[in-house]
């Protein structure tokens, strides 16, 4: 009851901070740390991550489906516009890149469907780049980039970055781990193109900011600089990674 009452709440900050006299009222559903697995992709995992494999697996033998089915819920229920997924989607760390490839649809699909009619947007996460064996951005570009380029509308994504807008609100999600483009440079060119905004919502999976005990705290390259490019433009940074909820606020002779 504790997680599907913190994803709850989700929807009840994120739709605060979209309100406003001079625009439409709009709610989104925000979601962390979905860690699709099923036993199908592991036919040898690695004895040293066994028992983690077994706890999200266990998880989506039973939990995982009771807390996004109240989630659907909800978002039917209080009319949520659209679904945004912070990385994660996947548990990975599965034996071959063709079983992460499936994993990532299977995984899409089995969200998606808990949220008809309602677009789903991902950013990915560092699970969504392991497999048993080394770390590998290929499955997530194969699959999931092309399915959150269809729910944007759009032909392709040439990597995990990506901005929307919704009404005078902008939207930004980023990738930590493509070497096509900083997140840095990412960000200071979508807000060069954007500068009508009235607040802009950074999706990431690593916090920007240490948000939880024992929280590294330059997860993110060049977080100062982006949090200075942020603060000046009513930011809300929308992240996971840690499987904690807070709500953290930082406040300079710059901003908020």
């Amino acid at each position: 009851m504790k997680l599907i009452e913190t994803l709850l709440s989700m929807v009840i900050v994120c739709n605060a901070a979209a309100a406003d006299k001079d625009c439409s009222f709009y709610k989104f559903m925000v979601l962390g740390d979905v860690h699709y697995a099923d036993a199908q992709y592991y036919a040898a995992p690695d004895l040293q991550k066994r028992k983690s494999i077994e706890k999200y697996v266990g998880m989506w033998a039973f939990h995982s489906r009771d807390l996004l089915a109240a989630a659907g819920r909800c978002a039917s229920r209080e009319s949520v516009s659209l679904v945004i997924q912070l990385g994660d989607l996947t548990n990975g760390e599965c034996g071959t890149a063709k079983l992460h490839e499936q994993m990532f649809r299977d995984a899409f699909r089995t969200v998606k469907e808990f949220f008809p009619g309602k677009p789903l947007y991902a950013v990915k996460g560092n699970h969504d780049v392991w497999q048993q064996y080394g770390e590998s951005s290929a499955p997530a570009d194969k699959i999931l980039l092309p399915l959150v380029a269809g729910e944007l509308g759009r032909k392709e994504l040439r990597n995990g970055n990506y901005a929307f807008r919704k009404g005078r609100d902008l939207f930004i999600a980023i990738d930590c781990f493509t070497k096509d483009e900083t997140c840095l440079s990412f960000i200071s060119r979508i807000l060069l193109q954007n500068p009508d905004t009235r607040y802009v919502f950074l999706l990431t999976h690593y916090p920007l900011f240490p948000a939880a005990v024992n929280s590294p705290l330059c997860l993110i390259p060049d977080y100062d600089q982006i949090s200075r490019l942020l603060e000046k433009r009513k930011a809300l940074i929308l992240a996971a990674h840690t499987h904690a909820f807070s709500i953290v606020s930082r406040t300079t002779n710059r901003g908020n």
